[in-house]
């Protein structure tokens, strides 16, 4: 399967998270893809906070996005993002959420370049069996978006 392997997940990672409603995005270079993106409408795993982030309905969330080493410094990652959200629109979607991890500042870079905005940071502790989080606006944010952040992360479903 092309995608998988583009993605380097196995085929069937890739067909589970196709037959849940995710799909892969991606921009072809010379026939292969060099970046891709995954975009949700419903729940998804979020590894870094060990939990789910839930889009409110007319919401999506892009996550898992790669590209290949060969492929970066080109602004290609921005150019995806920008075209995933531009269909999307098309699509109805009236809202787009993306995450980065604070150190991965390619990523964050990709991201701002890509028109995202900062919503706020989401500061996750855990303590033995107990997880606790936390959103931390950021300054610039409306407060309509940090709290649609902050349901995201609380409607968390508890099955993994």
């Amino acid at each position: 399967m092309a995608i998988a392997r583009a993605t380097d997940h196995t085929a069937t990672e890739t067909a589970l998270r196709l037959a849940r409603g995710s799909r892969c995005l991606a921009l072809s270079v010379d026939g292969d893809f060099a970046t891709t993106c995954w975009v949700s409408e419903g729940k998804e795993w979020v590894g870094e906070l060990d939990g789910w982030f839930v889009p409110s309905p007319g919401d999506a969330y892009i996550w898992d996005c790669a590209t290949r080493p060969s492929c970066r410094g080109h602004h290609l990652y921005p150019l995806l993002l920008r075209q995933t959200v531009r269909r999307l629109g098309q699509e109805g979607i009236r809202r787009v959420w993306i995450a980065t991890e604070w150190h991965n500042w390619r990523s964050v870079r990709g991201v701002t370049r890509a028109g995202f905005r900062p919503v706020g940071a989401v500061v996750c502790a855990r303590f033995v069996c107990f997880r606790t989080l936390w959103v931390v606006p950021a300054p610039t944010a409306a407060p309509d978006l940090v709290r649609s952040l902050r349901e995201g992360l609380t409607r968390i479903p508890s099955e993994p």
